[in-house]
């Protein structure tokens, strides 16, 4: 089962998805998410990724 399944969201809104592509356990941010690190999650979300 999807966690995405479970949710019930309105038809007609748009909803945006947040991603963070961390790197180990250091103080520093990693780099930004880039659309390759986006979509390793395309199996998971339904709909499109921009």
């Amino acid at each position: 089962m999807n966690i995405y399944d479970a949710l019930d969201f309105s038809e007609g809104a748009s909803y945006a998805v947040m991603c963070y592509n961390l790197y180990g356990n250091g103080t520093e941010p990693g780099t930004k998410a880039d659309l390759e690190n986006i979509n390793l999650y395309d199996g998971e979300m339904k709909g499109e990724v921009e």
